[in-house]
């Protein structure tokens, strides 16, 4: 099944490291059965409710992109 990008979007970067998860919402009709994955790289994960930091930015994303965003981030 092939369904719209969603919102949010978030990046869990692991700070000095070239590991970076990409997470999409899947849409609240879906949430119940989601079609599971045929790539091993993409996994279905159960989130907790959180409130979460945003840094938006322009131009396209990449390892060097969010490294450098990364340095205006507040420390957890």
């Amino acid at each position: 099944m092939k369904i719209d990008v969603t919102v949010p979007v978030t990046c869990l970067i692991k700070s000095g490291y070239a590991d970076f998860k990409i997470s999409f919402f899947v849409p609240f009709k879906h949430q119940d059965s989601p079609t599971q994955p045929t790539n091993l790289n993409v996994f279905i994960k159960e989130r907790k409710a959180a409130a979460v930091f945003v840094q938006s930015f322009g131009g396209f994303a990449s390892p060097e992109k969010y490294a450098d965003e990364a340095k205006y981030w507040p420390e957890s």
